[in-house]
Order: C-alpha cells, then structure tokens, then sequence
C-alpha cells in the first residue's frame, strides 16, 4: 500500500513564494521515495498557482477568499474531499502557516485528519489581538520542524507527545540554489553594482535605503535594486541606483548576487539561503522579526545589520558599506556564512516524515 501525503502550503501577495518554491522541493523529493503518494493544496492567489506550475506543480488550489470562510468546516472538508484524491493520508504536512492567526476552528483538522500525523513545517504561533478569532487555537502538531527565527545548529525535544526539531539544519534549500558554486572573492567583482534585495516589506523601507543609497557618503558606488515594487521601478531615483526587475529565474537571481562583492538584503529565507551561498552582506531587517534574526546572524559571524528606524540610519550604512571593502573580512564573513547553513535540511525533513509515515501506518491498520 501507498504511503499518501497531504502538504498544504500558502503563497500569494502577502507570504510570497518562497516557500511554496520549498514545498514544491520537498513533495519532488518524497515522490521519489518508493510507494509514496503526495498532493500538495496551495492556499494562495493565481499567482502562486501560475508559480506552482512553472515548478513543475499541478497543485490542488483554494482561493484566498476561501480562507475567510474556514471556520465553516463543513464546506472546506467537503472542498478537500471532492479535490483531494485520497481521504486518508497517513502525514498531512502544514508549511509557513500560522494556524493560531486564521479563521481555522480548534478541532478542525484532527476532525478532519483523526488517524493522520500532522507535520508543521516551520510553524509559528502567537496571539491574535482580532476577537473574532480568539477562541480558534493552533492544531496539536504531532512533530513541528522549526529552522527560521530558530537558533543555529539542531535542538530536539519532546513534550506532550509532540516532536520539536529545531535549528537550521531542517532547512530545505530549493534545488537550483544547491546546484550553484558558492561566492569566491574575484577581481571582477569589483565592477559589479551591489544587488539589494528587501522582499515584502520594500514598500515601507525602500525611501529610507534609497535616500542613503544615494546619499553623499556612498554616491560614488553603483546598486541595482532587485525588485517588483512598482514605485521603484518607475520612479525617481539617485543616478547611483538602479532598479531592476525581479528575475523570473531564481538561479539568475542568485548569480546577481554572486557576481557581486558584496550584498544588501533584509532577513527573511534569501537571508538563509543567502548565507549558504557565502555571499557577504549588510542586513536590512524589514519587520519586527527580523530584527531579532539579523541580531542573531551578526552574533555568529554573518552578516553586518544596519536598522533603518534608527536617526543615524545613513551613517550607520556607509559605515557597514565602507566594512566590507576589506577582502580578509568578506572572506571570512563567506566562510562563516556557509558553515551556519549546511544545505542538508531536505534530506532530514524527509527522514523525519518517513519517521512519522511509520507511526501513521500503525493507526491506519
């Protein structure tokens, strides 16, 4: 019989979609476990679907809109039922979703799953300030693999017959980046402009970068800024700053920074998959949370992290830029950088779901 896996990820405007890359990377790889099923629902946007399919994906799709109407149980389990090819997987894998944040009711998926184990996947849960939604609590995840906002290295812990595997060492790296030689020190490198990459929170910190970018201290350097925030690829900017376009490719977009001396970029998964790379940068935090994972990488070693709310932020950021014009300390912040993130996560993650498919197999007999 079958070993059948259900992975449910979200990617639209708001997540963006480097995780349903991980996800799509993750389902590829257990197909090719022998007597392994895997469906992978995508909550998202058509975007994310037309994303999805690019990766090679014919994910089940549910609409965004759906999402609002989760706390009535009945239509999303009639939804997954009628879509899902199998009802009774033996591991449902939840990625990147804050199931304590959404409209999902209490007992919804052990109702729905009652012999399945649930496997999060960098799952997170906090305190929603909405009443409407105080009285809806994250499922019991049966194992919970954490590797961002986590401490380096690998954790283990069990409570509550819950499994907690924590550190970067689960995190799964997408395939294109793990095919790439890491950064090397070059001469061209100096003729490069310095890619500058800020992801989703862009909007609210690119005047702020921007305005330093072309300021006095660092006028005479060339940025490209890696973006689809549409205000900057139209707008007014420092005849030292460039936007481009995201690249459709994600390999193209690595070899940017690659091709590079160095990097700007904020502290979300390029981060991390940065790192592996061994790419020198200046981190950028864009959001709360990333404040604490660049203080977390500047601590180990990587990484030099410049806070944009501070009243200096212009000066602070010369001073980091002018840091890494020294050779001897953006070789060592390359090495340290690959060594924080080994790119051995997948194949963990997937020992550990094979783990879980055991003891599933054992209710489901």
């Amino acid at each position: 019989m079958a070993h059948r896996i259900l992975l449910l990820t979200r990617a639209d405007a708001e997540f963006g979609h480097g995780h349903l890359s991980r996800s799509v990377t993750l389902a590829q790889a257990l197909r090719r476990v022998p007597d392994t099923d895997v469906q992978v629902v995508l909550l998202g946007d058509e975007t994310a679907l037309k994303h999805a399919r690019s990766l090679g994906e014919e994910a089940l799709f549910h609409p965004a809109w759906e999402l609002k109407w989760a706390s009535r149980r009945k239509l999303l389990a009639g939804l997954l039922r009628r879509r899902y090819p199998f009802y009774k997987p033996h591991v449902v894998v939840f990625d990147m979703y804050d199931f304590a944040d959404t409209f999902w009711a209490r007992e919804f998926f052990p109702q729905l799953f009652p012999l399945s184990v649930l496997f999060g996947l960098d799952v997170y849960t906090r305190r929603s300030p909405r009443m409407e939604r105080a009285r809806y609590r994250a499922p019991q995840f049966h194992y919970v693999v954490n590797s961002l906002l986590a401490p380096f290295g690998a954790l283990k812990s069990e409570t509550g017959g819950q499994k907690r595997f924590i550190g970067t060492d689960y995190l799964i790296l997408p395939p294109e980046l793990t095919q790439l030689k890491r950064w090397k020190p070059a001469k061209h490198q100096g003729d490069a402009p310095v890619p500058v990459f800020l992801g989703g929170g862009e909007v609210v910190v690119a005047p702020a970068l921007v305005k330093a970018l072309g300021g006095k201290a660092l006028r005479d350097r060339r940025f490209a800024f890696i973006t689809s925030y549409q205000g900057l690829l139209h707008g007014q900017l420092p005849s030292n700053v460039e936007a481009w376009p995201l690249a459709d490719s994600r390999k193209a977009f690595y070899k940017l920074f690659l091709d590079a001396p160095f990097g700007l970029a904020s502290c979300g998964l390029t981060l991390y998959e940065l790192s592996h790379l061994g790419v020198p940068l200046v981190l950028v935090p864009v959001v709360a949370h990333q404040v604490s994972t660049a203080g977390k990488f500047s601590a180990a070693g990587f990484g030099v992290p410049v806070l944009p709310a501070e009243q200096d932020f212009a000066d602070v950021l010369a001073a980091a830029v002018e840091q890494m014009d020294d050779e001897e300390f953006r070789r060592g912040q390359s090495d340290t950088g690959r060594k924080l993130v080994d790119g051995g996560g997948l194949k963990r993650v997937i020992a550990l779901i094979r783990r879980a498919v055991k003891e599933a197999s054992q209710k489901l007999a």
